[in-house]
């Protein structure tokens, strides 16, 4: 992994460091001066004591003083101590005595984490190996973090003591070393191999400073847990209590005080403890908090509470006959000691007796806080003071309810008056509140007003009975609710409370193969980047089915990840959850992303190998119904996306799923966060309250502002708002980038053919303007320009308000103000910076997937908020770049920002760019000069021949909004990014294009080329001066091979309308991508040898199938990608047969095709296969069965009659296009076997009178389009079995008159489209389709 080094910040971070290093080291050379002496006039004598008030300690470090004491464990130690961590570090270099010390093992026992530094010589120190048996010898009896470092050596060199180890072993033997400890030692090794940790040579590239970052971030996290309970993460109101119980506690600061905390059921009185807790538990040493002591008591006994407080605060279990020797034993032990207990929901006195009955039991100082709902129970055991825990008042209820109802704190407008009436029902009591804001959240109003009379109906402070309205209403949605199973409830699965289930990431797996490894990493780094996930352990479980909690938790999950082990098919659990996760994915549209853990994809599929070994052996004991069940779901988990990890680094493999996790989360979110743009709609209203002043005028309005400001969202919004107010309409985006790259007549085409739908050859921009101007003016337009740069480009395109009749509105962009000046606008309005609280809702959505960051996070947020200027594409990109990062590069990269000017929005930028891999950069780079509108699924083949890690690197760029994908799959950019990107590759070389790795501009390539300066540099070039199929041609250009013989490293090269002569037998050796655009059909170059290209594309080329250029064409024997589009003088396909590994074939428009021939059958891999266009193709060659792996069938526009009976063999096609197929009369019965076909396309199939009953049975079929199949008669009952369906296009199918009730079962129904069509009435059955959100009716649309 290629990582940045930031200079400056690390010398920031790194100096101190090795000051405190230096000051250290003397300090030791003291101490072990000092050791010597004392050790020279005692020998024999054990390492030096450890001072009772010392014996509390964080970290306990283990090292081998030769290897790493002068240099890699002091700095460590340093380190961790700088932070404020406690650690036992020995300072002795000579160690004398034969056993660990009693003070030394109490030392390590007494430690949080133990980290043991294994080095080259660790094994020759038998005090090393001594610490190591006592170190895992905690971890099993008393639950320690053991965190090994393996510095400088080899895992496997430690667990099998191989090298160095193995010498030291050897040695032991000669010297006669007692055989049973030699085995305890080895043992240890072993086992300490298998724990997570840090291998030195594998971080950072063996940078120990980054190294020792790691450790003690992760130091510092593990502390956290240890130490902190989590609290309620929607705290409200809390901070009057905390403040009022600790000015109580502090009048009697030396002595130990008993403090009880009393109130109602659900009042708070937990979460307060829980704050107080966490306030005080760094001033103490020993400390406890018990939980629900009332039920704990009840299930395990007061003797189990006992113990629970003396293991919290010494780390020792006991077993203890009856209270009385729970007492002696908790007196013993603490009567010296200042210690910190909660004790939680005590219920009888009894329980408080047992537990810390007398304040003599304990040190002064001491703290003892207990909360109860009885007050006579505090009474009677005579605490020291009393505190009674009130309802919140009305203020503080209403922002708790809020949050929870609607993610924010207060009530939107329009459910502010219900909101105070349901908080005026819940009488203060917080867990009420939560509920039913949690109850409430997205329901109808209806239900609102049905609790509410409800909860107005219940006696005064009658909680449980408010609370079982609630639970009610929860299992009555239950009920509502589609069930993706059919279990009978046995006994329960791990316990999930209602306020708990709703989880982003469901983790399946086998406990023995994974727990304490790969899926406890994999856990912890998806929560250390604030994902919440749900860990299910199979081994925990008694049940024999899953209960309905656990189903719940997999539905409410967005992500599910099944990590499938050797052993994972011998749980009954893990298979039943896979089964319930496949049905998810099925019905309710979950994301699936199965993690192969050490097994074959294909292995998990045929059920074979030691996992079909596992599978069989354990499924005979089932009936065959639950093995069926089971088999399914293996089959299709195992063709899914995922990743299979067979050997090599897990810790990178945990990196990826992270990275891809949260990439799937952020497209969740922004899916939500789309609909309700931040402080757009201010912006909005000032727009049109202008334009409405004129409403009869044609206006032209200019909006301008910075670059990222968010001008082109706004005219958006507006498009979008006015749209259906205008016949005709046109949305030109990115203005200044076409036109440099097409030309202004491009341009004026767009605006003619989105008008008068109709292409027209345009001479020049005056034939533009006359056409525009003559053609248009008796049609109200809504028009938008998007990002205008010069006065020229308006007045080319909407030079007149005359041009267009009255009531037109003309939108124009721009960053510069004086281009509108100069054009004279009628309306100019200035796009300014987000105020801070909208800036602070935007990048918390992009850093941390909701409105407001957490309180953790929250001042480091409002510090990078106010840098970035109230810019929008500052805060999402920054958002984006920090979003799972610790809170140490928060810093760095505040440090960076700081010292920018504020406007600076590319140097912002910058700091994301440079924190990329070098293959991420390498694709950003192509993007934003080459590829922009480009298939996304086409660019990653070159990409990947070059060895870049491709489809990680495209889903990092998508994260960090570098770019997006549309809905077409096409690379889009935001026009700030792409300057950006052009200006990294012109900073290569300001003053020469050719010591550049890109040229774009045509010019400067065309200088480049013609200079003949091109060199090993340059790696892509375009050589197309501009789209021209709007204007009449220009004229061929002709290079010579001499032009391209010193491109050495060309692997990218665009030409449109070129011709090329001579020998190129030197030449394109590492061409990955040929884009030759109106190829001549005369080839001319000689000995045209690109062995290595992977994507030729011949669009719009005269190219015939005698064309002399196949012969070179045919010997790219890697070619992947083969686009032929309008290519009209191809007949047939015969140089087809060359290209045995091609994947996407493309012959889009090739009107004069006839046949497609049946070498077609050899490309076993081919995925896509687009024929739309090809009008003279009437038939397909049965040859195509053999398409096992084909996704992608486009047949529009052809001449096809029948869709032929052999498609039942294309078992992994994904879509089927006929479109306007208009001879179209049959479609087979065998379409069932289609079992993957997610997309139908049928639409303009006017011949095609009935749909074949066969279509039913299509169960992930998701989209059907049927628009303007005229001759459609009806729509058949069993379209109600399309479980999946969500878009149904009926438009324009002239002759059906009524739609099947049926249609109402479509509950994933999202689209509904029934224009132009004989139904008279509005469907009853609309209201039941919860999830339908447009709808349209003989023009009628709605958006629900």
């Amino acid at each position: 992994m290629h990582r940045l080094v930031l200079s400056n910040p690390f010398v920031a971070l790194v100096a101190p460091i090795l000051l405190g290093v230096l000051a250290h080291k003397l300090l030791s050379k003291r101490r072990a001066s000092a050791q010597t002496d004392a050790a020279d006039q005692h020998p024999g004598t054990p390492s030096p004591p450890i001072q009772p008030s010392g014996n509390g300690f964080d970290v306990f470090l283990s090292f081998r003083d030769v290897d790493t004491r002068t240099g890699f464990a002091d700095y460590l130690y340093c380190s961790l101590v700088d932070v404020g961590i406690h650690v036992f570090m020995d300072n002795n270099e000579p160690r004398l005595a034969e056993r660990l010390s009693e003070e030394f093992m109490q030392a390590i026992s007494n430690s949080n984490i133990l980290i043991p530094i294994i080095s080259k010589n660790y094994a020759s120190d038998k005090r090393c190996l001594q610490e190591l048996v006592c170190m895992m010898e905690c971890l099993k009896q008393q639950g320690h973090r053991v965190c090994p470092i393996f510095y400088k050596v080899k895992v496997a060199e430690v667990r099998y003591q191989q090298g160095h180890f193995e010498e030291a072993f050897r040695n032991y033997e000669r010297r006669r070393f007692d055989p049973e400890v030699v085995a305890k030692w080895k043992k240890a090794l072993a086992e300490v191999s298998c724990l997570k940790g840090w291998e030195s040579e594998k971080v950072a590239d063996g940078r120990e400073g980054e190294l020792v970052k790691l450790v003690v971030e992760k130091v510092l996290k593990e502390l956290k847990k240890v130490k902190e309970l989590v609290g309620d993460d929607y705290l409200v109101g809390i901070d009057s209590p905390v403040e009022e119980v600790m000015e109580l506690v502090n009048k009697n600061a030396s002595a130990t005080l008993r403090v009880g905390i009393y109130g109602i059921e659900g009042i708070g009185k937990t979460t307060l403890a829980k704050v107080i807790y966490n306030k005080l538990s760094d001033l103490f040493v020993h400390r406890s908090f018990i939980a629900n002591i009332r039920e704990s008591c009840e299930c395990d006994g007061i003797n189990y509470l006992q113990n629970q407080l003396i293991f919290d605060m010494q780390k020792e279990k006991n077993q203890f006959c009856n209270n009385d020797e729970g007492i002696e034993c908790i007196l013993s032990r603490f009567k010296d000691e200042k210690v910190l207990i909660i004790l939680d929901d005590v219920d009888t006195t009894d329980q408080l007796k047992a537990l810390a009955g007398n304040p003599n039991w304990f040190g002064s100082g001491s703290r003892i806080f207990v909360s109860t709902r009885n007050e006579s129970v505090l009474d009677k055991a005579r605490v020291d003071i009393k505190y009674e825990h009130k309802q919140m008042h009305e203020m503080h209820s209403l922002i708790l309810f809020s949050r929870h109802a609607f993610q924010r704190d207060y009530p939107p407008s329009e459910f502010l008056a219900l909101s105070r009436l349901v908080v005026s029902t819940t009488e203060g009591i917080p867990l009420a509140v939560k509920d039913i804001g949690s109850f409430l959240c997205e329901k109808p109003s209806r239900v609102w007003r049905e609790t509410i009379q409800k909860m107005q109906n219940i006696s005064h402070m009658a909680v449980q009975e408010k609370l079982r309205i609630i639970y009610e209403g929860v299992r009555e949605g239950r009920r509502n609710t589609e069930d993706v199973s059919s279990v009978n409830p046995a006994m329960p699965s791990p316990s999930i409370s209602p306020s708990e289930n709703d989880y982003e990431v469901f983790l399946n797996f086998r406990g023995v193969d994974t727990r304490r490894d790969f899926t406890d990493y994999l856990y912890y780094s998806l929560v250390d980047v604030g994902i919440r996930v749900f860990t299910d352990d199979d081994e925990l479980r008694v049940g024999e089915r899953l209960s309905e909690d656990l189903m719940q938790a997999i539905r409410n999950s967005n992500i599910l990840i099944p990590i499938i082990s050797v052993n994972y098919a011998s749980s009954k659990w893990c298979l039943d959850e896979l089964v319930q996760m496949m049905k998810c994915k099925r019905r309710l549209g979950h994301i699936v992303l199965p993690i192969f853990y050490k097994v074959e994809p294909t292995d998990v599929r045929d059920q074979k190998g030691r996992f079909g070994e596992a599978f069989h052996y354990f499924g005979r004991r089932f009936d065959q119904k639950f093995t069926k069940e089971w088999q399914q779901a293996l089959t299709e988990v195992s063709s899914l996306r995922g990743w299979q990890f067979a050997n090599g680094y897990e810790g990178e493999l945990v990196n990826s799923v992270v990275q891809d996790v949260l990439n799937e989360l952020k497209k969740v979110v922004e899916l939500d966060f789309s609909k309700n743009l931040v402080g757009i709609d201010s912006h909005v209203e000032e727009v049109m309250k202008l334009i409405n002043n004129s409403s009869g005028a044609t206006l032209c309005v200019g909006i301008y502002g910075r670059g990222g400001i968010g001008k082109t969202a706004l005219v958006k919004v507006i498009y979008n708002k006015l749209l259906n107010q205008f016949e005709h309409c046109s949305f030109i985006v990115d203005i200044r980038e076409s036109c440099n790259r097409n030309g202004i007549s491009y341009l004026q085409n767009q605006l003619i053919r989105d008008i008068l739908r109709r292409d027209i050859r345009l001479h020049n921009k005056d034939h533009g303007i006359r056409i525009i101007s003559s053609e248009l003016k008796d049609k109200k337009v809504l028009i938008i320009l998007d990002d205008l740069d010069t006065t020229d480009q308006l007045a080319a395109l909407v030079g007149n308000p005359n041009w267009f009749a009255p009531g037109s509105r003309i939108f124009v962009t721009t960053r510069d103000k004086s281009v509108l000046v100069r054009a004279s606008v009628d309306i100019k309005y200035e796009h300014k910076e987000m105020d801070e609280e909208q800036s602070l809702i935007l990048f918390s959505r992009h850093a941390f997937r909701s409105d407001s960051p957490p309180s953790e996070f929250s001042a480091l947020a409002h510090i990078v908020v106010s840098i970035t200027g109230g810019l929008p594409l500052a805060l999402k990109v920054v958002g984006s770049f920090l979003c799972g990062k610790p809170s140490m590069l928060w810093q760095e990269m505040i440090c960076k920002m700081q010292n920018m000017p504020q406007n600076d929005v590319p140097k912002k930028l910058m700091i994301s760019y440079e924190a990329l891999e070098e293959d991420q950069r390498q694709m950003f780079l192509d993007i934003a000069c080459f590829l922009i509108g480009s298939d996304a699924r086409i660019a990653c083949y070159m990409w990947d021949a070059c060895g870049f890690f491709v489809r990680g690197g495209i889903e990092v760029l998508r994260s960090l909004l570098f770019i997006s994908i549309g809905d077409n799959h096409e690379f889009k950019m935001y026009d700030q990014m792409r300057d950006l990107g052009r200006k990294i590759v012109c900073a290569e070389n300001y003053h020469k294009p050719h010591q550049r790795s890109r040229l774009w501009d045509y010019e400067e390539a065309l200088d480049v080329l013609e200079s003949k300066k091109g060199g090993g540099r340059i790696e892509a070039i375009c050589l197309e001066e501009g789209d021209s199929n709007y204007i009449y041609d220009q004229g061929s250009c002709t290079f010579v091979d001499e032009q391209f013989r010193n491109l050495s490293n060309l692997r990218f090269l665009h030409m449109s309308d070129v011709n090329l002569r001579g020998d190129y037998s030197d030449s394109f050796s590492q061409l990955r991508w040929l884009k030759w655009g109106k190829c001549a059909s005369n080839f001319e170059a000689h000995n045209f040898h690109a062995a290595e290209l992977v994507i030729l594309d011949l669009s719009g080329s005269s190219i015939s199938d005698v064309w002399q250029g196949w012969h070179s064409m045919m010997k790219a024997e890697k070619l992947k990608v083969l686009n032929l589009t309008s290519c009209h003088s191809l007949k047939r396909t015969p140089y087809l047969s060359a290209f045995k590994r091609l994947e996407i074939l493309i012959l889009r428009d090739c009107s004069e095709l006839e046949q497609i021939d049946n070498c077609i059958g050899d490309m076993e891999n081919l995925v896509s296969l687009d024929l739309s266009g090809c009008s003279g193709l009437k038939k397909l060659p049965l040859q195509m069965a053999k398409l096992e792996q084909l996704k992608e069938l486009l047949l529009d526009e052809t001449a096809i009659q029948e869709i032929p009976s052999f498609i039942s063999s294309l078992k992994k096609l994904e879509m089927l296009s006929a479109k306007d197929c208009k001879s179209l009369i049959g479609f087979p019965n065998s379409v069932s076997g289609l079992v993957n076909l997610s997309t139908l396309v049928l639409s303009g199939c006017v011949e095609l009178a009935t749909l074949p009953h066969s279509i039913q049975f299509l169960e992930n079929l998701r989209c059907l389009l049927l628009r303007s199949c005229q001759q459609l008669r009806e729509i058949p009952s069993w379209i109600g079995n399309l479980k999946l369906l969500t878009q149904l296009d009926l438009c324009g199918c002239s002759r059906i008159q009524q739609l099947p009730p049926q249609i109402g079962e479509l509950k994933q129904l999202k689209e509904l489209l029934l224009d132009e069509t004989a139904i008279q009435e509005i469907p009853s059955f609309i209201s039941s389709l919860e999830k339908l959100e447009k709808w349209s009716a003989n023009n009628r649309k709605l958006t629900l």
